[in-house]
This record gives C-alpha cells, structure tokens and sequence, in this order.
C-alpha cells in the first residue's frame, strides 16, 4: 500500500476516536444534568408546624406560654406581621410567632429553631427579627413607670409593704447582664468585669413580678448607677417631692431622696431592722430578673451569647 494511503487511513482513525471520546463526554454530561434536574413537576414543601398544632402541655414546655397567650400575641402583632396574602408560599402570624418564641425560650441555634417548624435557617432568622420589631413597637403599652395615678402608686407601696414592712416603696430597680457576641467596633467598652460582652440593663419592677422600666442601651463596662442616670426613669424620678415615695436599689446605686440604699455598716439594732427590710423588700426584683431568664434562656449565658 502507497504511504500516502497508509498516512490517510491513520488520520481518519485519530479522527474516529476524537469523535468517539466527544459523543462519549456528551454522553456524561447529559446523564449528570438529568439527575441533577430530576425534580418533581410540583414543588413539594414540608409541614410547616405552628403552636395552634400544638398540645397545650408542649406549648408551655417549648415556647414558655399557654396557648391562649400566644393567641393574644400574634393577635395584637398580626398588623405588622401579615404579609401579602396572593404568596401562597409566605408564612403565617401564627408561625412566625411560634418561631420567634422557640428561639426565645430556648436560645438555642437558628438551624434547630427552624427544624422544630420545618423552615430554613434564614426564614427562622427573618421571623425572629420581625417579631422583636414588632413587639418593641408595642412596648410602651406594656411597660410604663406611670406616676400620674396616685392611686395605683399606693396599691403599689401596700404590695410592697406586706413584704417586710417598707413603707412607701413603689419599685425595686436592679442591672443584669446579657451576654452577646464581640461587636466589630469599640469591643472592649463590653467587656463586664467577669470577663465577657455584654449588655448591661437596669429593670424596675413591683411587688408582683411587673416590669416597669427597662434600659438595654449601655455596654457592659458601665456601672449600674451611670445606666441609671442616663435612662428616662432617672428624670422621671427626680420629679417627685422629697419622701413620697421610694424605690430600692442595692449598694451600687447613689443615695437619692426617692433612692434607698442598704447601710454598709450596721452600728446599731435600727440599721439592722432597716437593711433586713430592706434585702426582704428588694428580693422581688431579683426574683423578676430571675423569672425573665429562666422564661427566655435566650437573654441567659448559660445558653451562649447573642
């Protein structure tokens, strides 16, 4: 056979084989893109859970509340929570609210917050930023420290006084704590001094567990009684004749003439009387602090930092 029909002849077997190994690629790729395609014509979406499924026994173990109360709540939120009723896909009040109290309650993770509902990670996290806005709204109808009504200011200094015998005494104020993540700026002003990033917040409260006053807007190197005189309670305080009224702070707040703190020498039997009433009366609002952070674990280190 001449050369040149042998050097032909190999030119047309490379060729075969090229287009052998491209069929066979094209081959693959096809096959990879029907399974990576391969859903169903309709979209399939878990059962979405809210607490209107839910017993009533695991509605005050999971989310801190009876069912009747997370009603009212949704119900009072659901102006600024109702979204758009042609999205047959967007969740409801109900859910919402029943996502944002899961995460309250527990503190747990956004991921097993959304599982307990059956929704993503970044659903979770926009139903637990709506809910907080929408309650901060709403806020001011619920905790007010209202002195214009001098009749609820003694029912409140009578449930006082039936604690220990302190006359006069309209709220008991105290800080807590309330661990968070490191900001990106200014990160050592939150540094408290065991050591962690917090917020530090003064609550006022009465004798029946009632919060009302609250300031979260200072760090947590600041001591209580600078939080103090800079929150609104402080001028509001300072409105009232001298001795009409008290409230009970401990041994980090300034003496104020409507701010009774504890002695820190006792000399005599009277400062004894006096501080033992005193710790007696002031109890409720360590109580209160408490109540809040066993309630909603979230606002508790022991949960992790926000």
């Amino acid at each position: 056979m001449p050369a040149y029909d042998i050097q032909m002849c190999d030119i047309l077997e490379q060729r075969n084989i090229r287009r052998k190994e491209q069929l066979r690629r094209f081959l693959n790729h096809q096959c990879l893109l029907i399974r990576r395609n391969n859903y169903p014509l309709q979209g399939v979406f878990r059962e979405r859970l809210s607490f209107e499924m839910m017993s009533a026994e695991l509605c005050v173990r999971k989310l801190r509340f009876s069912k009747e109360a997370i009603g009212r709540l949704c119900d009072k939120l659901r102006d600024n929570l109702q979204t758009c009723p042609t999205t047959h896909t967007a969740l409801s009040v109900s859910m919402k609210g029943t996502t944002a109290l899961t995460f309250f309650a527990s503190g747990t993770f956004q991921i097993g917050t959304g599982d307990l509902s059956s929704i993503s990670q970044c659903a979770a996290r926009s139903c637990i930023h709506q809910v907080t806005d929408a309650i901060l709204r709403r806020g001011d109808q619920f905790i007010r420290f209202d002195l214009s009504a001098p009749q609820q200011r003694e029912e409140r200094a009578l449930a006082f006084y039936r604690i220990a015998g302190f006359p006069k005494v309209i709220a008991a104020i105290d800080g807590t704590h309330v661990a968070l993540k490191a900001p990106s700026s200014n990160a050592v002003r939150f540094i408290k001094r065991k050591g962690y990033h917090s917020l530090n917040a003064v609550i006022a409260c009465d004798a029946k567990i009632r919060i009302l006053s609250m300031n979260t807007g200072h760090c947590g190197s600041s001591p209580d009684s600078f939080v103090l005189q800079h929150c609104n309670l402080y001028d509001c305080l300072n409105q009232l004749p001298p001795g009409s009224a008290w409230i009970l702070g401990d041994k980090g707040y300034p003496l104020k003439t409507w701010l009774m703190t504890p002695y820190r020498r006792t000399n005599n039997e009277a400062r004894e009387r006096y501080n033992q009433a005193h710790v007696g009366t002031r109890q409720v609002v360590e109580r209160t602090i408490g109540v809040l952070k066993s309630r909603f674990r979230c606002l508790d280190k022991s949960e992790g930092a926000l």
